[in-house]
């Protein structure tokens, strides 16, 4: 079933399609970004990423528990100094 028809059918759905998202961004998120732009943050990260993420990615019991924990569980043993 089409996800539009879905919604208006009165289902809760979030449109992870691309173009314009359907609910606002949460303010934590939008003031993390203003700030990154201040502090000239704007390029990309290295290729394995960006160290601290990693290790909060890693330490966080609750995503062990996704599909991802595979993946996820190999960022235990990686060195961030490295990165």
């Amino acid at each position: 079933m089409d996800t539009l028809k879905l919604r208006d059918a009165g289902n809760k759905v979030i449109m992870l399609t691309v173009g314009d998202p359907d609910q606002a961004p949460p303010e934590p998120l939008i003031e993390t970004a203003v700030a990154a732009l201040r502090t000239h943050h704007t390029g990309y990260s290295g290729i394995l990423g960006m160290p601290a993420l990693r290790q909060a990615i890693a330490k966080c019991p609750a995503l062990m528990t996704t599909r991802l924990s595979g993946h996820l569980a190999s960022l235990r043993s990686v060195d961030p100094a490295a990165a």
